[in-house]
């Protein structure tokens, strides 16, 4: 089945011009030039996309009771993926946590 794309036009003839860029648009492109013997050309298209961060909820705010549990949760996005991590600032330290609970302490002026 092939679909008419307004963003995809070809230019001068023979070249691809894509516009308006979507994450979906990323993968690789053939052309392909035949005379007697076939030859393609691949081109491989990245889309870059800005990190962006989520908090869940979406205020920040949670409360919980001593003793109990606490989930909090971040959601990151953007190609390529960006990384995560937390820090609770306690007066002028910054505790920083990391991947599989490892955690460092450094003093920073907060």
């Amino acid at each position: 089945m092939v679909t008419r794309d307004e963003r995809i036009r070809l230019i001068d003839g023979y070249n691809l011009e894509i516009s308006d860029l979507e994450p979906q648009d990323a993968g690789d492109y053939v052309c392909q030039i035949s005379d007697k013997i076939n030859r393609d050309q691949v081109h491989t298209v990245e889309i870059l996309v800005p990190p962006s961060v989520r908090a869940i909820p979406t205020s920040g705010q949670l409360q919980a009771r001593k003793g109990g549990p606490i989930t909090l949760e971040c959601k990151g996005s953007g190609n390529p993926v960006p990384s995560i991590y937390w820090t609770k600032k306690v007066r002028n330290e910054k505790v920083v946590f990391y991947a599989y609970g490892l955690m460092r302490k450094y003093c920073e002026n907060l």
